[in-house]
Order: structure tokens, then sequence, then C-alpha cells
């Protein structure tokens, strides 16, 4: 799964945002959403030549499920002003994403952006959006709505 992550991140071109090309020239912060995805993050990361990470985590309620809190962790020196790029695998309700997203605002950036393989969005884009979440990026492994501004859909089955 993570070495397909990188693929289908290669495969976003030619968008507004021009995310492959900031990857490349390590003009965007990577955010890792929770313990689960420090992997596929620091892999990401590593891949596009040292980008820098931000690090949160997330407290559940063991009763409920629910998010009681969400943490930034680490925070490299140079953030200010970078374009954030929050990486995952999936996203359902987006819970943790908007979260997140509501504690990047705290830290000023360009942007907030989301990267998922996997978008089911259960709840909607508007609640991201709504969040402060500027763009997502996604694939078309789940039915995608395509028209949706700020939205970046990849297309796994006609690459061509």
């Amino acid at each position: 799964e993570q070495h397909k992550m990188l693929d289908y991140i290669s495969l976003i071109k030619n968008d507004d945002f021009n995310l492959f090309n900031k990857l490349m020239d390590n003009k965007i912060t990577l955010v890792s959403p929770d313990a689960g995805a420090e992997k596929k993050t620091l892999q990401v990361a590593k891949y596009y030549n040292g980008l820098d990470i931000i690090y949160a985590t997330k407290v559940r309620d063991t009763s409920t499920g629910n998010i009681k809190e969400t943490k930034i962790t680490s925070v490299p020196d140079n953030y200010i002003g970078q374009d954030l790029l929050i990486i995952d695998d999936i996203c359902d309700g987006g819970m943790t994403f908007i979260k997140l997203a509501e504690k990047l605002k705290e830290l000023k950036p360009n942007s907030i952006n989301l990267y998922v393989t996997h978008g089911i969005f259960s709840k909607g884009y508007k609640p991201l959006f709504d969040a402060g979440i500027n763009r997502i990026f996604t694939t078309n492994s789940f039915e995608q709505q395509y028209e949706v501004s700020g939205l970046r859909v990849v297309d796994l089955w006609n690459r061509g």
C-alpha cells in the first residue's frame, strides 16, 4: 500500500496547485495525522528528498470512539507560511482531518491540503472544506464527484 501511495501521488500532475512540483521542489510540508500514518508519511518525505513533517496525534474516547482531542506533537522550524499536505490512506467521515485542520490553522499556513488514497467521504466534502482544507487529492478507488471545486481525482483505471 505504501509503494502504491507514492505511485498515485506522482500521478497528480497538471493541477492548479502544482502539487507534484511543490513536492519535487521541497516547497511543501507534510502532515502525519496520527500514529497509523507516520510510516507512510515518512516514506513520502524521503521519496521527495526529505520533506519536513508535522506530526500529530489524536485521543479517542474509548467508550464512543469519538475524537476527544487532536495534538500537534512536532513541528519543524521553517513551517511558517508553508503549504501543508496531510497524508493518509483513507478518509471515511473525515473527523480526523477536520479536527486536525482546525489545529493546523493555528500555525497560519499558506494552505492546508489533504491527500488520501481511498476517499469514501461518507459525510461529503463540504465539512472538510469548511474546516479549512483548501484542496483534496484522492483516487477513484471509490466513486468521486469529479466536478467539485478543490477536489482532484487520480483515475486509477485510465492512466493513458
